[in-house]
């Protein structure tokens, strides 16, 4: 990948919208099922919990889990990669046993 490419990448099932609002309601009960360490996970339209399935209409037992909150995005991850100079800059000031 170019390094110089500042373009923020995903892959991603396309789903229908349809079937994208009903994963996006079942995704608080996976995160909640996570946090208590429970195998979780998102199949098209149905959620997995312990071997046992959920659909939007037939959610787990329980009230609505909160989602957490969004973690700020870390800059630093945005930056690009130090030069192909800089590198060869390093290897120079390295100590002979570790070039």
């Amino acid at each position: 990948m170019d390094p110089s490419c500042k373009v923020d990448k995903r892959v991603s099932d396309q789903l229908p919208r349809e079937i994208q609002e009903r994963r996006k309601k079942l995704i608080p009960y996976m995160l909640q099922a996570r946090r208590e360490d429970k195998r979780s996970s998102l199949m098209y339209d149905r959620l997995l919990i312990n071997n046992q399935s959920y659909t939007a209409d037939n959610p787990p037992p329980g009230p609505v889990p909160e989602m957490p909150p969004r973690q700020p995005r870390n800059p630093s991850q945005n930056q690009r990669r130090p030069q192909r100079a800089n590198h060869r800059r390093l290897q120079e000031t390295a100590p002979s046993g570790l070039k």
